[in-house]
């Protein structure tokens, strides 16, 4: 946010429960980040989101997000790191529609460590049918930019009040 007011814009930053979004406005551009739509599991929240999003987009207005392609999900081996006296334990399992990150950390306070345990829970999302939920509440494709084992995905608002 610092460096975005430095440059002189004034995004508008949010934190809510996507399926519940309310941007008390209408922007001409909406960007989510993070393989965000991949953290909804539920098809129902997802087109629920993209429904919602839709009337917080002005028209001809754009949304533009990333979504992991299915090979960043592939289960992996054990990985472990250690860095500042920390150390993190990373699992992964996909069984094809689901992926769960088990985390295990052990951060060094003082003389001892205090283990924390995470999961973090995702989905992947057929592209073809993203695009078919999107259409269904007006978003159109404007282009697809594959990045890094992620699709950056831009869509359009219809111009239709």
């Amino acid at each position: 946010f610092e460096k975005l007011s430095a440059a002189g814009t004034s995004p508008h930053l949010m934190c809510q429960s996507l399926p519940e979004i309310d941007l008390y406005g209408a922007y001409h551009a909406v960007f989510s980040s993070m393989d965000t739509v991949n953290h909804l599991l539920d098809k129902r929240d997802l087109k629920r989101f993209f429904r919602r999003l839709y009337h917080f987009t002005e028209p001809g207005g754009y949304f533009v997000f990333d979504l992991k392609d299915k090979d960043l999900f592939a289960d992996g081996e054990l990985q472990i790191s250690e860095e500042d006296g920390s150390l993190l334990i990373l699992r992964r399992a996909f069984d094809g529609t689901y992926a769960c990150q088990k985390l295990t950390i052990f951060r060094l306070e003082g003389e001892t460590y205090r283990r924390a345990d995470e999961e973090i829970w995702e989905r992947w999302y057929d592209p073809a049918e993203l695009r078919s939920y999107l259409r269904s509440v007006g978003f159109y494709p404007v282009k697809t930019i594959p990045y890094h084992g992620r699709k950056i995905i831009i869509v359009r608002r219809n111009s239709n009040v």
